[in-house]
């Protein structure tokens, strides 16, 4: 499911540049929905460094795994 963002501009470093689609929560921790809110520097920095982490740590997976039922496809 695709959520709309307004705007063009990066949440992260604010710069307008092209946003690319994905995920509010990572496919890896099994989110479906997905926006366009960041430009592709800034999440190749973001999925290197905290997907990365949040995959291996077992608080969040638990949670993702509580919350299941809960998030759209």
């Amino acid at each position: 499911m695709k959520i709309p963002w307004p705007g063009n501009q990066c949440i992260i470093c604010l710069d307008e540049d092209a946003l690319s689609e994905e995920h509010v929560i990572p496919a890896s921790l099994g989110g479906a929905l997905k926006c366009e809110f960041l430009c592709k520097p800034c999440n190749d920095r973001l999925g290197s460094s905290f997907e990365a982490k949040a995959k291996t740590d077992p608080a969040i997976r638990l949670a993702v795994a509580n919350l299941q039922a809960e998030i759209p496809t």
